[in-house]
C-alpha cells in the first residue's frame, strides 16, 4: 500500500522483494534499471538488490496469489463470475537471447496466459513510462474474463531466466504493482415456487451481487 514495501499474502519462489519507489533499480536508466516507471512500492522478480545486472542470471522467480470464487453468495446461488484483472509490470534488462541458451520470459497467468515476453526483443534503452505496451511496458494491463466457474483461481507473475553464454548479456528484471481483481457474480434465478417469497426483497436488493477482492 503506498510507498511501504511488503508481499504480505503472496507466495514467493525464487529472487523476490518489495521495494520502495527510491529504490535504485527503479531510478536507473537504461537497461539498467525502470526509468522511473514505478510511483509506489512494488515487486521485483530475478534481482536481488540494486539496479539491474547483479545476481541472480538464471533461474525462475514468481509471485502468486489463491482466491476462491464462492459457489453461494449472499443465499444466491452462482451460476458464473465476470473477472476483471488489471496490474502494471514492467521488464527491462540485457539479455543475448542466442540460440543455445533462448530468451529470458516474464509471464502472468491465470488458469489462461494473460501475457508473455520475451528479452529477445529487448530495445537499447529503458521502457518507457508514458506509452502502453511500448519497450516491454504493460501500462497498465486490464483483462476481461468471462463466464468463470465458482472454484479457486490462482495469479501466478514469472520470469524464468535462462543462463546465457560467456561474455553475454544474462540479466534482467520484472516490475509489477497496482494488481487487483474484481469479480462480478452471475445470480442463479429462483425457483418458480419460492419466486412469490422473494419478489419484494429482490426489487429493494437487486438481482446481482458483486464481490471485490484487491490484491496489493
Amino acid at each position: 500500500v503506498g510507498n511501504a514495501p511488503s508481499l504480505a499474502n503472496w507466495t514467493t519462489s525464487g529472487t523476490v522483494n518489495a521495494r520502495r519507489s527510491t529504490n535504485t533499480i527503479n531510478t536507473s536508466g537504461g537497461n539498467a534499471g525502470f526509468n522511473g516507471f514505478f510511483t509506489s512500492a512494488f515487486a521485483v522478480l530475478g534481482d536481488a538488490s540494486g539496479a539491474i545486472g547483479g545476481a541472480p542470471n538464471s533461474g525462475v522467480s514468481s509471485i502468486s496469489q489463491t482466491f476462491v470464487l464462492p459457489a453461494v453468495v449472499a443465499g444466491a446461488g452462482v451460476a458464473t463470475y465476470d473477472l476483471e484483472v488489471s496490474f502494471r509490470t514492467v521488464f527491462d534488462g540485457r539479455d543475448d537471447g542466442d540460440s543455445l541458451t533462448g530468451a529470458d520470459v516474464f509471464s502472468a497467468t491465470l488458469f489462461t496466459s494473460l501475457f508473455v515476453q520475451g528479452s529477445t526483443v529487448f530495445p537499447s534503452g529503458a521502457p518507457s513510462t508514458g506509452s502502453a505496451n511500448n519497450q516491454l511496458v504493460h501500462d497498465p494491463l486490464n483483462v476481461v474474463l468471462l463466464g468463470l466457474l465458482p472454484g479457486t483461481y490462482t495469479l501466478t507473475f514469472s520470469l524464468a531466466e535462462a543462463a546465457g553464454t560467456a561474455g553475454g548479456f544474462t540479466n534482467t528484471a520484472a516490475g509489477i504493482d497496482s494488481v487487483s481483481v474484481f469479480a462480478t457474480a452471475n445470480l442463479q434465478a429462483p425457483e418458480p415456487t419460492a419466486l412469490s417469497l422473494v419478489g419484494l426483497a429482490l426489487l429493494g436488493g437487486g438481482l446481482a451481487s458483486r464481490r471485490r477482492r484487491a490484491v496489493r
